[in-house]
């Protein structure tokens, strides 16, 4: 029997697996197992002809092993691959191939089928056939007829068949299963690591990861795509010595695209012109394209279609799904070649036919979306359907490429620019406001005016540029009629107080219209947060924490709405009306609904509030990781909004936690741009605290002093949101003028007295301690301290311990000074004030006391974004899960991971677990 051998250039890699199936199946047949088939299967390329002559080789000592191969020929005669496979004895029992011979004569199947059975009775006997789709019909139906016959010879037949191939006409060797012992061997593309085997093997080099995976991409790991591929890398210079420096991973990337291009190119030159419409059919199409639809389009028939889409597939110009190009980069070189009058023409009839075939908008516009100009009526409702469909997918920046299109053609239609303007809102809030003002300058009837300046001002507030919007709100108000809608009236309301209370230049007005409105019943949504904002102005103003308790309380028993970024303001009042618990469990409910609903707005807006509390409870680590977190949403959704208040929050807590100074990037003076008090009041504090660390008190009284006269004009009374006056009191005590801080203690007084609550009781207290000089010094700190503990203020709690420490210290008191000094060191250290820490170690000294000296533990040493992280990996979470529950990216995930690892001297999750307590 003969035998033929194709050539295979190069050592073959990654196909063990596949052989010992071929060797272990052979060596049954041999032991009396029933006679079978054996089905290879896989990509063109992939390495099928490989495995067959490895196989051959590890078997042909033992076996009778002949490979045939088989050609598609035209005008090839019949039984050609059986030809082969008997050689000299295929004249003894195959008609002439000049003599037409039926290839269903049973006689001539019978005839060739007791001739094989007749070689295995002396010799197990291996048939192997490589692309067997190939076969004429006559050898298919005699290689059909072998097999069913083949249950009691020692027999294998091995049949090689590209992916998606069944056999030849109505003979499906894909369905021999069902009648005789059929194995099926899938050869899987070749993995990381057996593509950096393929190339040390044919360059003599050891590639780095980044080649590796270069070489990867371009060619989906097929082996005789490899071997190309480094042929033009050769061609193009580059050789085994650049390789191996681990410098050109890029030029590889860009010579194999290049590479990719010009061969898919070069093949579809040479073929029909349906194959050529189909693949530019694809190119147009993307996901809709369908033989059925690209058949309507070119005007060909779908059988046609169908086959020229399967040469796309099997010269793998196309992928499997027959809806992709392999290589990206083809399908623009096809369409750059269409002249731009016949792709505009080509586009507006794919768009016709996609809609008479009731496809979906979305599909229709991404034609329509290229055309100069979509103006007829039919393309602009597609267009709008688009957008909304894209806008609720969460693609917002697609439906605003398919709505300005809509604009383009008609720029008068209000509707549109109203859609415009709320999908621009989640990801350019200044060009939102734009579209708002066009769309409002279009409409005259009150009520409607009304209802889309609320819209307005949400985005307004989002954008920080509230300060013009409350002018238009106002002017909504005021046009309203007596008539008007109440629900519609208590939103105007509210809308007012949440810009007036954004801006700093209108807080003042915004609390006397906060002190002039009604409480509402909590009936409605809408009333529920207006009671919010009233019991912001209480806490603004310095009133009375129980009445913005009980505000904040209206209506929750009805509450319905899901939680969302609008609980920031109850988290806020709750936090400083002296309830911090539950302030800290509403918005922690808000990050776990939010997470789950994927409203990445919401959930940054109440990470950067919970910052903001925890930063002040003295929670300085993980306030840092809150708003850093924050920061990387931001990025990861690509938003273009002002993010101040989140890295004031990473600056004031690094200037704590450094203790120098100089951790903090404070942004510069915004100079007047619209913000919270809140987020004014951590700045001012900040930067205080940062002048105070360089050694400039001066500087820092009077950065206080401002902070104070600023919030005066404002209305501001509350004594514990922006304890300015406290901090000034510690900085004239320190500099030795407590006089000059009398007034100042004076007034805290009066403040706590009126928002009374255990913090502002305890601020109060210690600025009177730090300017009595009696003997009863040593009693209203003590009383402070109480009140502190009580309240949850850490880090005021450390201040009036170390100061109480010293006191008790001057009247020789050491023990209880001692004690004072511990638990101040003790706590700062849990804070993460490693000043305020070694401020208390030095006193514990003094009295006597002993402590090891201070140093910042590893945890300690990681930024709040490199904690959350590492915590969420320490758990078992894969980085494409901690970036999507954090809202960021997944390369921002193995920054953060690596950075870790680095710092706290690790090398997998396994070892962060202990590091992170």
């Amino acid at each position: 029997m003969a035998e033929r051998r194709s050539a295979v250039v190069g050592a073959p890699v990654g196909r063990d697996a596949a052989v010992a199936t071929i060797r272990a199946r052979v060596e049954e047949v041999a032991f009396r197992a029933p006679g079978g088939a054996l089905l290879l299967t896989g990509p063109l390329g992939i390495g099928r002809s490989t495995v067959l002559e490895r196989a051959r080789d590890a078997l042909r000592d033992n076996y009778d092993v002949v490979v045939a191969h088989a050609i598609c020929m035209p005008g090839a005669p019949l039984f050609a691959p059986l030809r082969a496979l008997l050689g000299a004895g295929a004249d003894d029992l195959l008609p002439p191939p000049s003599d037409q011979a039926r290839p269903d004569d049973y006689a001539l199947l019978h005839r060739l089928y007791r001739h094989v059975a007749v070689l295995a009775a002396e010799r197990p006997v291996v048939l192997m056939v490589d692309d067997a789709h190939y076969c004429d019909v006559a050898t298919a139906r005699w290689l059909d007829f072998l097999l069913r016959r083949a249950a009691g010879l020692p027999l294998l037949v091995v049949l090689a068949l590209p992916s998606g191939e069944h056999g030849v006409g109505d003979v499906r060797f894909t369905d021999l299963d069902g009648a005789i012992h059929t194995t099926l061997v899938h050869l899987a593309p070749l993995s990381a690591e057996e593509i950096a085997e393929f190339i040390a093997q044919e360059l003599g080099i050891q590639p780095d990861d980044e080649l590796v995976a270069v070489c990867m991409e371009l060619t989906a790991g097929n082996a005789m795509m490899m071997r190309g591929l480094l042929t033009r890398l050769r061609a193009e210079g580059l050789q085994a010595e650049d390789l191996a420096a681990g410098t050109s991973a890029s030029d590889v990337a860009r010579v194999g695209s290049e590479w990719a291009i010009a061969c898919t190119e070069t093949w579809l030159s040479v073929q029909s012109e349906p194959i050529r419409q189909y693949a530019t059919g694809v190119a147009l199409l993307d996901d809709a394209a369908s033989p059925d639809v690209i058949a309507a389009l070119f005007g060909m028939s779908t059988a046609v279609a169908s086959a020229a889409r399967a040469a796309l597939v099997y010269f793998r110009v196309l992928a499997p799904s027959g809806v992709e190009f392999r290589t990206e980069p083809v399908r623009d070189s096809l369409l750059a070649a269409l002249d731009p009058a016949e792709m505009a023409a080509l586009r507006v009839r794919a768009a016709r036919l996609l809609a008479d075939l009731g496809r979906p908008d979305e599909e229709i516009a991404r034609q329509l979306v290229a055309v100069p100009t979509p103006a007829e009526p039919w393309m602009l409702s597609a267009l709008s359907g688009a957008a909304r469909s894209a806008a609720s997918a969460g693609t917002p920046e697609v439906a605003v490429e398919y709505l300005r299109r809509v604009l383009d053609a008609v720029p008068d239609q209000v509707d549109t620019r109203v859609e415009l303007a709320m999908v621009l809102a989640q990801t350019d809030p200044a060009a939102a406001l734009t579209a708002f003002t066009e769309a409002l300058a279009g409409i005259a009837e009150p009520v409607v005016k009304a209802s889309l300046a609320v819209r307005y001002a949400m985005v307004a507030l989002g954008a920080r540029r509230s300060a013009h919007s409350v002018s238009v709100i106002l002017d909504a108000l005021t046009g309203l009629p007596a008539d008007a809608d109440a629900d519609l009236r208590v939103l105007v309301d509210l809308t007012a107080l949440v810009l007036g209370f954004g801006n700093l230049r209108t807080t003042a007005e915004a609390v006397v219209r906060g002190r002039a409105t009604a409480a509402p019943a909590g009936r409605t949504t809408s009333e529920r947060r207006l009671a919010h904002q009233l019991a912001r102005t209480e806490m603004l103003s310095g009133g009375s924490p129980r009445r913005a308790l009980e505000l904040i309380g209206l209506g929750a028993d009805r509450r319905i709405e899901p939680h969302d970024w609008w609980d920031v303001y109850p988290g806020i009042v709750l936090h400083f009306a002296g309830d911090p618990g539950a302030a800290l469990a509403l918005l922690d409910t808000a990050l776990t609904d939010t997470s789950r609903r994927g409203d990445a707005w919401s959930h940054y807006l109440t990470l950067v509030a919970r910052a903001s509390l925890r930063l002040d409870t003295g929670e300085l680590a993980d306030a840092e990781a809150d708003a850093e977190h924050a920061l990387g949403v931001v990025e990861a959704a690509g938003w273009k909004v002002n993010n101040a208040w989140a890295r004031t929050v990473v600056d004031a807590a690094r200037v704590r936690r450094d203790g120098n100074g100089a951790a903090a990037q404070w942004l510069p003076d915004s100079g007047g741009e619209p913000r919270s008090v809140l987020e004014y009041g951590i700045e001012m504090i900040g930067r205080g605290r940062e002048l105070v660390a360089a050694g400039d008190c001066e500087g820092a009284l009077e950065v206080l002093l401002r902070c104070g006269r600023e919030l005066d004009a404002m209305s501001v009374r509350n004594p514990v949101l922006v304890p300015w006056w406290l901090d000034a009191t510690t900085l004239l005590a320190d500099l030795g003028r407590p006089a000059d801080a009398v007034d100042l203690v004076e007034r805290g007084a009066e403040w706590a007295a009126s928002w009374d609550t255990t913090a502002a009781r305890g601020y109060a207290l210690l600025a009177q301690g730090l300017i009595t000089s009696d003997r009863a010094r040593a009693d209203v700190l003590e009383a402070a301290v109480g009140e502190l503990t009580r309240s949850g203020a850490r880090l005021y709690e450390v201040e009036a311990r170390t100061v109480l420490g010293h006191t008790l210290l001057a009247e020789g008191r050491e023990k209880p000074a001692r004690r004072h000094f511990r638990t101040a060191v003790d706590l700062a250290v849990r804070c993460g004030d490693l000043s305020a820490a070694a401020a208390a170690r030095s006193g514990l000294m003094r009295a006597g006391g002993r402590m090891p000296g201070l140093t910042a533990a590893p945890a300690n040493m990681l930024t709040g974004s490199e904690r959350r992280v590492a915590v969420l990996a320490a758990e078992g979470r894969t980085n494409r899960e901690i970036a999507a529950a954090l809202f960021v990216t997944v390369r921002t995930v193995e920054s953060h991971l690596s950075n870790a690892y680095r710092k706290l001297g690790v090398q997998t999750r396994t070892g962060l677990v202990g590091h992170l307590g």
